[in-house]
């Protein structure tokens, strides 16, 4: 069960007694974070497929549709992504309204004040407390800009693919050395049904999708922000695949012959097992009895052991020195 964030208990602290329906919250970490009772009637607008005991949940893209005195936005670990979700607030919201933003020491909120500065006046300290800093500005009259894709040309062996991404999103503007390591390797004899899971930027499915075109691709990811970018990829791509929002494999219901997946490790700036061992304990059952699980991970992270719990194959297909690449499966 996933517990507050530290964050999210020095909102709790600081601004409980003031919290009412003129507060809008702005994606939150975890589920819990906003389920304390002082938080029940303010609106949130999320980026990621969750649960939300508030008054009213938006998930991006859809916008709030009200005008909010005040906003709290939980520091998302990409500092581009930050600013633009700011730039996404000013679309819709007026000059001068409040906006908190919170997070802890590590992640960087100790300079979030002058990465702000072109966007929010009037920037101070509120709170401190928890290993997190607590501050508030008033949204400025600069003018906010349209969010676009960032696409990209990535090459793997020769082979390109185009990609399309959002900030934020896993090999945004950059492929990431553990994916390129992950399709440097893949079969040869890939078919039927494919899912990528965690699929970021849609790298892994549309790459797998223009190479071997026989097979039926799904795409699937947590965070909305992702599963819009796969989509683009797809489009400029000019391939065809079905993308969905889904926390873990919740709303995945057909059977693979293969899965594909670079998981995350992490919520908010913490490792978690948590993501990825409940993912690889349900592959079961959305694999065909002799399908195959191919995931890419840090050297340093415990998954041969967890692969082993559920499987009673794993293979190390490719290695470096800073990534596996496995292949699990039951014989």
């Amino acid at each position: 069960m996933q517990t507050q964030s530290l964050a999210s208990q020095l909102l709790k602290k600081t601004l409980s007694d003031y919290i009412d329906e003129s507060f809008l919250f702005v994606d939150p970490i975890t589920n819990a974070d906003l389920s304390d009772h002082c938080f029940s009637n303010s609106d949130t607008w999320l980026f990621k497929e969750m649960s939300c005991n508030g008054n009213q949940a938006y998930l991006w893209p859809t916008k709030p549709n009200k005008h909010y005195k005040n906003v709290v936005l939980f520091l998302p670990k990409s500092k581009e992504k930050a600013i633009w979700l700011v730039e996404q607030l000013k679309s819709f919201l007026p000059t001068k309204t409040i906006i908190y933003f919170v997070g802890e020491n590590k992640g960087g909120i100790k300079s979030s004040a002058k990465l702000f500065a072109n966007h929010l006046d009037k920037i101070t300290k509120v709170a401190s407390g928890k290993h997190c800093v607590l501050l508030r500005g008033e949204l400025n009259d600069t003018q906010a800009q349209p969010y676009h894709f960032v696409e990209s040309n990535y090459d793997v062996k020769g082979k390109t693919v185009k990609v399309a991404s959002l900030p934020g999103v896993f090999s945004h503007k950059e492929l990431d050395h553990g994916t390129q390591l992950l399709l440097e390797n893949l079969p040869a004899n890939i078919s039927g049904k494919v899912l990528d899971f965690a699929c970021g930027c849609g790298v892994i499915g549309s790459f797998i999708k223009k190479y071997h075109p026989a097979c039926e691709i799904d795409l699937c990811d947590i965070d909305s922000l992702a599963v819009e970018s796969s989509k683009q990829t797809l489009k400029i791509n000019e391939l065809v695949g079905s993308v969905v929002i889904s926390d873990g494999l919740m709303k995945i219901s057909s059977n693979y012959q293969w899965i594909f997946s670079n998981p995350p490790f992490h919520t908010g700036i913490k490792i978690d097992y948590h993501i990825s061992e409940r993912f690889i304990k349900d592959c079961k059952s959305v694999l065909t009895s002799n399908g195959r699980l191919y995931i890419v991970a840090n050297r340093f992270l415990k998954y041969a052991q967890i692969l082993q719990d559920h499987f009673n194959k794993v293979d190390v297909v490719a290695e470096d020195n800073k990534f596996k690449v496995y292949c699990a499966y039951n014989r």
